[in-house]
């Protein structure tokens, strides 16, 4: 990726955005974190998996469709609430989730976000370019970097 990053930040200077390479790995590393590795749905369970082998599951139900926005254009999340007792504090407690899709001639996958304060806490501008992605496990990575557009992505670097 470090050639993709040398391209995302040569065309934030086109765009007029004073980006090193190293800085757009930066942003770009922080709009796609998640704190586990791997998450397996088992009806309305999920299951997130840490990297180093430890786990946690909690039960889902549905808070239903929440509407959003992301640089004007609407879009929706599917929203849901751990009830099992262990979920209480958990960073987990809120679970958004988008449809499945995919970018151009990319691999489908979906976005998603988590936390412990609430829908309205993961809808806020303050998470507006956190974008955790989950992909299928037959997922190929080097076809997505070479599909990985630096123009398009360079769009999301925020004015400094």
């Amino acid at each position: 990726m470090d050639v993709k990053y040398e391209e995302m930040a040569a065309a934030a200077r086109e765009d007029g955005k004073d980006y090193t390479a190293a800085e757009a790995k930066e942003f770009f590393t922080k709009m796609m974190r998640s704190d586990f590795t791997r998450m397996v749905f088992d009806q309305d369970k999920v299951t997130f998996y840490y990297e180093d082998g430890k786990s946690v599951t909690h039960e889902y139900e549905s808070g239903g469709v929440i509407s959003d926005t992301y640089g004007g254009e609407p879009l929706e999340w599917y929203a849901f609430e751990a009830v099992d007792e262990q979920a209480i504090d958990s960073v987990y407690k809120y679970l958004l989730l988008f449809k499945v899709h995919q970018h151009g001639e990319g691999q489908a996958h979906f976005h998603l976000r988590y936390g412990s304060h609430g829908f309205d806490a993961l809808t806020s501008a303050d998470l507006g370019n956190w974008w955790p992605t989950g992909v299928c496990p037959d997922f190929d990575l080097e076809k997505e970097i070479a599909n990985f557009n630096a123009k398009v992505m360079a769009k999301f670097l925020p004015e400094k």
